[in-house]
């Protein structure tokens, strides 16, 4: 099932590789300000004790739904994947502006407008 799931899903190497994956459902699908105060604790959580996490959406909530088998009204709204990270966490030896280099990001002018 989890290889399925994978394919279900836009970061499937994420999802494949991962210990522990969840699913966060809502009732349709709704109240996402919830569930994403949930999602964010969990990393929180997750990150507290030294493992990394992954928010993870997919193109077609009811076919995860289907695969999953859940009751009817039921829609994933999010698959995040948990696991240790396989380097040691030390955010400490390298700049920001590497670390946005090298996670393939935007500069921060690109995103911010300052005013």
């Amino acid at each position: 099932m989890k290889e399925r799931l994978a394919e279900m899903v836009y970061a499937q190497d994420n999802v494949r590789s991962a210990p522990l994956v969840i699913a966060i459902v809502t009732e349709g699908g709704r109240s996402p300000f919830d569930s994403g105060r949930a999602l964010q604790n969990m990393f929180l959580a997750a990150w507290n004790d030294g493992v990394a996490s992954c928010p993870n959406g997919m193109p077609d909530s009811e076919s995860v739904a289907r695969l999953l088998s859940l009751e009817a009204g039921l829609l994933p709204v999010n698959i995040p994947s948990f696991g240790y990270p396989k380097r040691p966490l030390d955010p400490e030896q390298k700049s920001a502006e590497d670390w946005s280099r090298e996670a393939n990001r935007k500069p921060l002018e690109d995103v911010v407008r300052r005013v």
